[in-house]
């Protein structure tokens, strides 16, 4: 398989799922791969196995020429497992989509898995005075996260030097497009796992909630006791909507507005254009509505999205009539 080059792994049963030294062996044997699909495969390990994928038995698999990759995942555990058994640092396109069933009781949260892209960390619960804190590290230091999303930071040395030329420890330091589909994460670790990318373009939410668009708002960062706005993915064009949880169309063109402007005054580079797919029963609204934002000159098109066909509009005979004419 020296000479493959796409190698997609769906939806496998449990039984024929490669352990994760099979899995390695696969990947091993395919040097020149450019894309790579895992979505409800992939190795199948428990959580206490104790395999080590890093510094232990298991090696990350290096491959240089992998450009587009799609992870679904079906535990944070998984995701983190493969993506660390594979060094691929020039991905330019990443989906990472959550394939959990759809009928779980609880929603998977996802947000250690984007801490993990974003940093190569894995947080780890710590107990406190807190009821639970996650805690992992940055090169500017321990962030502190507890269970309602207050961000604590805890800097090894008494001043945290946060500048903008530090090296990016992101598992894909060269992404330039992005779709997060149905992930379920806190709006801070969508905001850091956007925040790492810094050259990212092009970034499509589907089935994603309101928070994450609100994660691409500048946040403000600290250094030496002095405030300054730090802008997720600066380098963002293009952004697609789809299916926007619990979202009106109208609040989402607000947000989306309100966005585009934080980002463009904060020195971002302004979004050329946002698409906004709607439901096809909102027919309040147009087949397309293009709107300018004329204060930042983004583009904004709301696409009302047309209804799949039944089975029987594909049949061309679909009378009696019909099939007595043709026999």
């Amino acid at each position: 398989m020296d000479d493959l080059d796409s190698l997609d792994l769906s939806s496998h049963c449990l039984d024929v799922r490669p352990n994760l030294r099979e899995f390695h062996q696969l990947l091993s044997e395919c040097p020149h791969l450019t894309s790579l699909v895992v979505k409800g495969s992939g190795p199948l390990i428990p959580e206490d196995d104790g395999t080590s994928v890093v510094g232990g038995d298991i090696q990350p698999v290096h491959l240089p020429h992998l450009r587009d990759m799609t992870l679904g995942y079906r535990s944070v555990f998984e995701g983190q497992t493969i993506l660390k058994i594979i060094d691929a640092p020039h991905v330019e396109s990443l989906t990472l989509e959550d394939g959990s069933h759809p009928g779980a009781i609880e929603d998977l949260n996802a947000s250690n898995l984007l801490t993990y892209i974003a940093t190569r960390n894995t947080p780890e619960p710590i107990q406190n005075n807190y009821d639970s804190v996650f805690i992992y590290t940055t090169p500017d230091g321990e962030i502190a996260v507890d269970k309602d999303d207050f961000v604590i930071p805890t800097p090894k040395s008494p001043i945290a030097h946060v500048t903008t030329n530090t090296p990016s420890r992101t598992v894909f330091p060269r992404l330039s497009n992005l779709t997060l589909q149905g992930v379920k994460a806190h709006e801070s670790d969508v905001h850091h796992l956007l925040n790492a990318l810094q050259h990212l373009r092009r970034l499509e939410l589907k089935n994603m909630s309101i928070q994450s668009i609100q994660a691409l708002h500048p946040h403000q960062a600290f250094t030496d006791g002095f405030g300054a706005m730090s802008c997720p993915c600066p380098q963002l064009e293009y952004l697609c909507i789809r299916k926007a949880e619990h979202a009106q169309t109208e609040d989402l063109f607000f947000l989306i507005g309100a966005v585009a402007r934080e980002r463009y005054v904060t020195g971002g580079s302004a979004l050329q254009s946002i698409d906004i797919y709607i439901d096809h029963t909102q027919t309040h609204w147009p087949i397309e509505n293009v709107i300018q934002l004329s204060n930042v000159g983004t583009t904004v098109k709301i696409i009302r999205e047309q209804p799949l066909l039944d089975e029987d509009d594909y049949m061309d005979c679909d009378t009696e009539s019909d099939l007595d004419s043709v026999f």
